[in-house]
């Protein structure tokens, strides 16, 4: 029956911490919400003034949404602080999380739940689920802390999202393209700031847009001549799809479709 308050998150739940000297963390917490955008002001800092006798453990190469999930206070011997990085020792089982709001940036995702299991550095988000942009979100994240920079796995299913929001949140594509979008794809990256991640994602997918539209087409006037003799509509109310489906492969900063089709 644990129950707390930290600024605007509230949680409740239980939590099993056993041994201490090697400790293994049993959890099922509920939130409320989390603003990852603002998650940086609850962590604490190498040159904030804190009691000596406990310090918030925060590797700089963590990213903020893992640090999330284990929020762990060690206790440091004689004043001082231990050098030894507390994920060589971490373990966590057979645990959960379940938080209701999670914003970052422009995106909201709710009733967000998910098993929670570390062991040997590496963080497994399984069975991660959670609404967005009118939609559903089914997957898994790992997390492989051996590295300078933390690697990072995720596997994802999207299905009926709302295809204008997510562009214009994931890839500033505004009022671009309209209707239900789907997706299966499996991304690989490192890195500790958004520049990192993006830098160096690879990836590949595949997907599906269902009655859908695309407003306009950066065309020159010859060609969109051609268009209008193919019966294809290239004016401003743009063009209306039954179904439109593609693979895609991610590398060097670039998406790259193939095999599309579109009816």
């Amino acid at each position: 029956e644990l129950s707390a308050t930290v600024s605007d998150i509230h949680f409740n739940g239980n939590v099993k911490v056993a041994p201490f000297n090697s400790p293994v963390f049993s959890f099922a917490l509920k939130l409320n919400q989390l603003n990852l955008s603002k998650w940086s002001d609850l962590i604490v800092s190498d040159g904030d003034k804190t009691p000596q006798h406990s310090t918030l453990l925060k590797p700089a190469s963590w990213n903020l949404l893992f640090c999330a999930t284990t929020p762990v206070v060690y206790a440091s011997g004689g004043g001082g602080r231990s050098t030894r990085d507390p994920l060589n020792d971490l373990s966590i089982r057979d645990s959960s999380l379940a938080i209701e709001k999670v914003y970052y940036g422009p995106r909201v995702l709710t009733n967000l739940t998910s098993n929670v299991r570390m062991q040997n550095k590496i963080l497994d988000l399984s069975n991660l689920q959670f609404q967005v942009d009118h939609g559903d979100h089914a997957g898994s994240l790992t997390v492989d802390f051996n590295r300078p920079q933390p690697g990072y796995t995720y596997s994802a299913k999207l299905r009926n999202v709302d295809a204008n929001e997510f562009l214009a949140e994931n890839f500033s594509l505004k009022n671009t393209i309209y209707g239900n979008l789907s997706s299966d794809f499996e991304l690989h990256f490192s890195g500790s700031n958004y520049d990192e991640l993006t830098r160096g994602l690879v990836g590949s997918g595949k997907l599906g847009i269902a009655k859908g539209r695309i407003t306009s087409f950066s065309m020159s006037e010859q060609v969109a001549t051609l268009g209008k003799l193919a019966g294809m509509n290239l004016g401003q109310s743009g063009t209306e799809f039954e179904d439109l489906a593609s693979d895609f492969v991610i590398r060097e900063g670039r998406i790259f479709t193939s095999n599309m089709h579109v009816k």
